[in-house]
């Protein structure tokens, strides 16, 4: 914990003044004092100093507003950024409308599928391990039992004797060994492919049927699952509160969603092995990344007798740059289940293209790897030692016989090719 901690709490009180004289050049000692002590700037002490969160800085900008306004009226002033939030929104409109017309045009719920190439690369350094020693390696790799993707393939190996996920595993991923060389980086790398569809259900005016509370689906996914998804007096207080008055699970479901929405602004986030409880610590904090926000979600929707259900892996949107993404899929009776992406929420751009509100409550887009089904879980086969992200698995994980090696040794490198663009 205190190495992990460490990694993340990584910048001094200068480097936090120097991120932030980029938009405040005159920031005082006591503007940054006030912001540590607000919990604006996230800071711990760490070996007897203080040390600032390694997104401390840039976070500052997206969860305090009057910073945010500053940074917000610096980009406005940039017309190449402008014309370039202009092309993103778009592209990503474009996307949406695509899809929705596609589904209801065809009668189906999965459409616009894209054929998409991958390559995963894991580079640990040079004499992280002593020569001759055996690496172990887990590279994510799509899931094989989700109807979203189809097609899956593994292409390539480059350590002979690999082993294919189970079709089942809640954490998919390809184990491989190599022996480390002296004064050479170890190298693991797997390519594949696959068909990724997007889904649109049009929850604007659905109603769910009731619920039927003893079946094995229902108890599963609205159960408690410490250390994360504990129902606490005080997640129960809120949760009741948010769904007063709300008789169908699709209103109780959009009536947290759109809470958490308007509440707690995305922020870049710790390591989820260094957080005791993430929703906790989204209340606390107040901001959260798409993980830590859909536990707060699936938190709060079993609470409200809601089947919620993990899902995570990758993202390569064409009007951005690859990244780890989480959501969630929540379940309906009568409707089935559809996905509900909490980080992305309702769209800024709702207000000029309100048909799209409700987007990411019921639809997500072609351009997800779906690896995990849940969280937290063992690793295939199982690890010796703990994992360096105990809860998400997305960039991979690497061990030999002396212990973890951390995410500060690796490099993880990952090329996405969409063939029918």
């Amino acid at each position: 914990m205190d190495m992990r901690l460490s990694v993340d709490f990584c910048k001094t009180r200068e480097d936090v003044r120097a991120h932030i004289g980029q938009y405040i050049p005159d920031v005082s000692d006591e503007q940054i004092d006030r912001w540590t002590a607000e919990g604006l700037l996230e800071a711990m002490e760490i070996n007897g100093e203080q040390r600032y969160f390694r997104c401390a800085a840039s976070n500052l900008f997206l969860i305090d507003p009057a910073c945010k306004a500053v940074r917000d009226a610096a980009v406005r002033a940039d017309a190449a950024q402008v014309r370039a939030l202009h092309d993103t929104e778009a592209a990503e409109t474009s996307g949406m409308y695509s899809l929705i017309d596609s589904c209801i045009s065809s009668g189906k719920t999965l459409c616009n599928g894209e054929d998409i190439r991958v390559r995963h690369t894991i580079t640990l350094d040079a004499d992280a391990v002593p020569a001759g020693e055996t690496v172990r390696c887990w590279i994510p790799f799509p899931r094989r039992d989700t109807p979203r993707q189809k097609n899956v393939k593994l292409l390539s190996a480059n350590c002979p004797g690999y082993r294919m996920p189970d079709i089942k595993a809640p954490h998919s991923a390809v184990y491989m060994e190599q022996k480390a060389e002296a004064g050479k980086p170890t190298v693991f790398r797997i390519e594949y492919s696959f068909t990724s569809f997007g889904e649109y259900h049009d929850m604007s005016c659905i109603q769910a049927a009731e619920y039927d509370r003893k079946s094995d689906l229902y108890r599963r996914y609205t159960r408690e699952q410490a250390p994360h998804i504990v129902f606490s007096d005080r997640m129960r207080e809120l949760s009741d509160s948010l769904t007063a008055g709300q008789d169908n699970p699709v209103d109780k479901a959009k009536a947290i969603f759109c809470w958490i929405d308007s509440t707690f602004p995305w922020a870049g986030a710790r390591e989820y092995g260094t957080i005791a409880n993430i929703p906790e610590y989204v209340l606390d904090c107040g901001h959260g990344d798409c993980g830590q926000k859909t536990l707060l979600f699936m938190t709060l929707a079993r609470i409200a007798g809601i089947p919620c259900a993990w899902e995570s892996g990758l993202t390569d949107v064409p009007w951005e740059e690859w990244n780890m993404h989480d959501w969630c899929r929540v379940y309906f009776e009568g409707i089935g289940w559809i996905p509900v992406d909490q980080s992305a929420g309702i769209p800024e751009f709702a207000t000029r293209h309100p048909e799209l509100t409700w987007f990411n409550f019921g639809a997500s887009d072609s351009y997800k790897i779906i690896v995990n089904s849940e969280w937290g879980k063992e690793l295939q086969p199982r690890k010796r030692y703990p994992r360096s992200e105990p809860v998400d698995f997305q960039r991979g994980e690497l061990e030999w016989k002396g212990g973890n090696l951390y995410f500060d040794r690796w490099d993880m490198d990952l090329e996405y090719e969409r063939l029918n663009k």
